[in-house]
């Protein structure tokens, strides 16, 4: 819904005075001065082109709708697994490693990786020589 004027005053609404879109998100200010859209998003574009990227026809759908989990079993297990950070480090090393080689590169060559790099290979670990695992 792009709001007019009266349609604002129905609703005790202000207009936006500036509304802007980016890969299909809306966002309305308020002031009718400052940053254009694209200046105030910055680098925080690269987490909104990621995760349209990765989607089927390019753009994302919010949906109002509420994520349920219905757990039988003690709730600390339940919330033990969801902040679980050991998981990807050890069933996902085979696309972390990579990743964090890939990293290495753009940094050599002076540019950043995509952000979806950083994601998987913030949890790439390596076997040290004691035996153990070690996060780089």
């Amino acid at each position: 819904m792009a709001p007019g004027a009266a349609d604002c005053a129905m609703r005790n609404m202000m207009p936006a005075a500036r509304v802007e879109s980016y890969r299909g998100f809306v966002f309305a200010n308020l002031v009718p001065d400052g940053l254009s859209l694209q200046e105030w998003l910055g680098p925080a574009k690269i987490a909104f082109d990621d995760m349209c990227d990765r989607a089927p026809g390019g753009e994302v759908e919010v949906v109002p709708t509420c994520f349920r989990v219905v757990q039988n079993s003690n709730w600390k297990i339940f919330l033990e697994n969801q902040l679980d950070a050991l998981h990807p480090a050890v069933t996902h090393e085979s696309t972390g490693a990579p990743l964090t080689r890939s990293r290495k590169i753009f940094k050599k060559r002076g540019s950043k990786a995509p952000l979806s790099y950083h994601y998987m290979s913030a949890f790439y670990t390596t076997r040290c020589p004691s035996g153990t695992s070690s996060r780089r």
